[in-house]
C-alpha cells in the first residue's frame, strides 16, 4: 500500500512538471495553406542567413558533444520573418481531454483541410499533433 502511495506521488509530482502551453505563429484568417507556406519561406530564409555552425564540446560527465552555435540566430530570424508576414507568436494551452477529440477531427493544422481558416480566440487550444482548435 505504501509502495503505491509513493508511485502516485511521484506521478502527480511529474505531471505538474510538464508544459501547460506551447508558442505558436499565430494570424487570424490565414488558411492552412498559406500557413505552411510562409513558415518554409521563413525558416528557408532563416537557414540561408544562420547556416549550422556545428561546434564540437566537451563537458564532465557527458563527454564529446556537438552543439549548433547558430540555433539562437536562426530562431531569431524565423520570428522576425514571421512578424513580417503578420503573424504573433502566441502561447496557446493544451486541449483538455474533453476537447481532444473535437481538436483531432476539427483542428486547424491538417494537410487534409488546407483551405481551412485560422480562427484564435480566448477559448484556442492545441493538441500535441500540433492542431488549434478553437469551439
Amino acid at each position: 500500500m505504501f509502495r503505491s502511495a509513493v508511485y502516485c506521488s511521484i506521478a502527480l509530482s511529474l505531471a505538474g512538471c510538464a508544459p501547460t502551453v506551447s508558442n505558436y505563429y499565430v494570424k487570424q484568417g490565414v488558411t492552412y495553406d498559406q500557413y505552411q507556406r510562409d513558415a518554409l519561406a521563413c525558416a528557408n530564409e532563416a537557414t540561408a542567413n544562420a547556416p549550422d555552425s556545428n561546434q564540437v564540446q566537451w563537458a564532465p560527465y557527458v563527454g564529446v558533444y556537438t552543439v549548433d552555435a547558430n540555433t539562437g540566430l536562426r530562431n531569431a530570424n524565423v520570428e522576425i520573418c514571421m512578424r513580417n508576414k503578420g503573424y504573433s507568436n502566441v502561447a496557446i494551452p493544451y486541449c483538455p481531454m474533453e476537447k481532444r477529440e473535437a481538436a483531432f477531427s476539427e483542428g486547424f493544422g491538417d494537410r487534409n483541410r488546407l483551405n481551412q481558416r485560422l480562427s484564435v480566440g480566448q477559448e484556442t487550444c492545441v493538441v500535441n499533433g500540433g492542431l488549434l482548435y478553437t469551439p
